[in-house]
């Protein structure tokens, strides 16, 4: 090595340079401890997360429904005061665009939930849900229950550790929504794919019951079901004129069903 070029060597690792190298190599090291550290607390984190749920899993209740049998068809107009009777469509029935826009027809289908955990369930009822005690039951004319019921309102009950219930779900939506989702689904419900979310469009009735139990900072599951069915058919030849869909050609399958979407479970409620 020439004398310059020693000078040179001499001159960059001078105390000032590596000091400067020392610094970033301390820094470098000390990033790197701070990833690790952040990955393990991440870890960490998880592990105490999982174990939460897990101990929320053993002590919870688990609402699942076994058996919905096929709607009850054909659909019914909404009662026009409060009563426990259902007023059902007959196919001489019609509806004239924009006149019978707000006129409302209803679903009814029938779904035994049964809670298969070890704790009390508390189940929150979507709008149109009544428990009853058996299937093809309707709720009493006198009950209070069946006042709010009647008006909307969500109603709840409790179901025990292997206790099961029956529920009533009737609701529907107005003559023009129904239309809407007639050429929506093109008068269809065969082969539609459920699309998650409680405002997702469906060729019928979307019904979501809620479920908690008694303890903070617990769970909180979705349980949604479906009631597909078209109430009404355009009458041809006309395209404000509908009449009620009280029968068609074939199995009522491809009229009327009831679709389990299933459960969804989320934490820290």
């Amino acid at each position: 090595m020439s004398g310059r070029t020693a000078g040179l060597a001499e001159g960059w690792l001078g105390s000032g340079n590596v000091t400067a190298w020392a610094t970033v190599l301390l820094a470098i090291g000390a990033l790197a401890a701070l990833i690790l550290n952040a990955r393990t607390l991440r870890a960490a984190f998880a592990g105490v997360q999982e174990s939460q749920r897990a101990r929320i899993d053993a002590r919870a209740p688990r609402v699942v429904i076994v058996e919905a049998p096929e709607p009850t068809w054909p659909a019914a107009r909404r009662q026009s005061h409060v009563t426990g009777s259902r007023w059902a469509l007959s196919s001489a029935d019609t509806f004239d665009l924009p006149g019978a826009a707000n006129k409302q027809l209803f679903l009814t289908a029938y779904v035994l939930l049964h809670n298969e955990g070890a704790s009390s369930a508390f189940v929150h009822l979507p709008v149109g849900g009544i428990p009853v005690w058996d299937k093809q039951v309707r709720p009493d004319d006198a009950g209070i229950e069946t006042f709010d019921w009647s008006g909307q309102v969500r109603l709840s009950c409790r179901i025990g550790p292997g206790e099961s219930q029956w529920v009533l779900i009737e609701n529907g939506h107005t003559v023009q929504r129904w239309a809407e989702l007639w050429r929506m689904f093109n008068g269809a419900i065969v082969g539609v794919e459920p699309a998650p979310g409680s405002a997702a469009a469906v060729p019928g009735v979307r019904f979501v019951f809620e479920v908690t139990d008694q303890f903070t900072d617990s769970f909180h599951d979705e349980l949604t079901v479906d009631v597909l069915g078209l109430p009404i058919t355009p009458i041809e030849g006309s395209t404000d004129r509908w009449q009620a869909r009280t029968f068609v050609n074939g199995p009522l399958a491809s009229t009327t069903a009831t679709r389990i979407i299933g459960l969804r479970r989320t934490y820290g409620h």
